[in-house]
């Protein structure tokens, strides 16, 4: 297990406030064949998440107790990361990762297609996946320069935080912003908004109203987390459709599948606990018809990866997710352009390598400023 820094190259500003760092673990677990299994927990306490220590301590007791659990089975494993890491969804996710990972390995299998033929979906999974870019930017004309540059990358869909602002600014100069965005990229171009549970009810309503003159694809989360009667309400009759975001974390999804609170899901793996919660969400999402977008917290490279192999897994054909967030680290796990998490063109491209395929050098050597403090786990004797 060893922790890391990940500088963003620009400050994010969000509505739970600015991100300008991420901060995780990674680890690796070894099997006795051989293989080794990856996961990351980059815990974001703003969005909901276990904070850093505490995600540290349950990675470290879920990290014992399968070495003290000697030879176990998917399930085992599984059933004893749930115990140890049970507040801990980012920490979870992370043990969750490594076990498949390991899993697929040992069936000789892409994590993808391992997904893909335990979901009971017919045909093949995806090669390749499309993403949305996030755009930066507090002013039009900030906006305007960052769509600019991600339209020449290649991008079709593009992100943009909404009820930003520090000085208070509030409807107005979020709809000057999105006018921007759309004046540069076309009328062809997807827009997706996210509010990060800002506004009230009565002021959700009045938003959507006013946006949707600009051909908004949808808006995540524009209300309160606990508040899935309104969030449902808008849905239902508000000018642009909405999105569950935060109200999924943990077992929120099922509280949002119940009452049908939206027909979009943002799903974010690591905050819901992993591989195996979200493959439940995605089979029951599905079977009601709600559309689902794979995304991330802004992640490492691994546990963006993890998304890439739901979305070519499960993601519907078409579909354009939410994890095209490489460029906004200026650091990250592995080198830039790597196949499996990084974007070229607007798309991830899925190699065809066992397992979840995120090329690491070795942890225990690895020296550079983004690595810091390193620990190793060993079964007694």
């Amino acid at each position: 297990m060893r922790a890391f820094t990940l500088p963003l190259v620009e400050c994010l500003a969000t509505a739970h406030g600015p991100i300008r760092v991420r901060q995780g673990q990674l680890i690796r677990l070894f099997s006795d064949d051989g293989y080794r299994g990856q996961g990351e927990a980059t815990p974001l306490a703003e969005f909901g998440t276990e904070d850093g220590p505490a995600s540290r301590r349950a990675l470290a007791r879920g990290i014992e107790d399968l070495i003290a659990a000697g030879s176990f089975s998917l399930e085992d494993g599984l059933a004893l990361i749930w115990k140890s890491a049970s507040h801990s969804p980012c920490a979870r996710a992370a043990l969750d990762s490594a076990l498949h990972d390991l899993a697929a390995q040992e069936m000789e299998q892409p994590l993808s297609t391992w997904l893909h033929m335990h979901s009971g979906l017919a045909g093949r999974p995806a090669s390749r996946v499309a993403v949305q870019a996030i755009v930066s930017g507090g002013e039009p004309e900030s906006v305007w320069s960052s769509a600019e540059r991600l339209v020449a990358e290649g991008f079709d869909a593009f992100k943009l935080k909404l009820a930003t602002n520090p000085d208070g600014r509030g409807l107005e100069a979020d709809l000057a912003r999105v006018a921007a965005l759309r004046d540069c990229i076309g009328s062809e171009r997807r827009i997706r908004l996210d509010a990060n549970e800002a506004w009230t009810f009565p002021e959700a309503m009045a938003a959507l109203d006013s946006l949707a003159c600009y051909s908004i694809d949808f808006v995540e989360q524009p209300v309160p987390r606990h508040e899935l009667m309104n969030l449902r309400e808008l849905d239902r009759c508000a000018a642009i459709p909405v999105a569950a975001d935060e109200a999924l974390l943990g077992s929120g999804w099922s509280a949002c599948l119940e009452s049908r609170s939206a027909s979009i899901f943002v799903v974010k793996p690591s905050a819901l606990g992993g591989i195996r919660p979200a493959l439940a969400l995605a089979s029951r999402a599905r079977s009601l018809g709600i559309r689902v977008i794979w995304s991330s917290l802004i992640d490492g490279a691994v546990s963006r990866a993890v998304g890439v192999v739901l979305a070519a897994g499960l993601g519907s054909e078409g579909e354009v997710h939410g994890l095209g967030t490489a460029g906004l680290l200026a650091r990250d796990l592995v080198d830039p352009v790597t196949p499996n998490v990084d974007p070229q063109h607007g798309s991830i491209l899925l190699r065809k390598s066992n397992g979840l395929d995120c090329a690491l050098g070795d942890l225990v050597d690895e020296d550079s400023e983004i690595w810091g403090e390193l620990r190793l786990f060993e079964r007694r004797s």
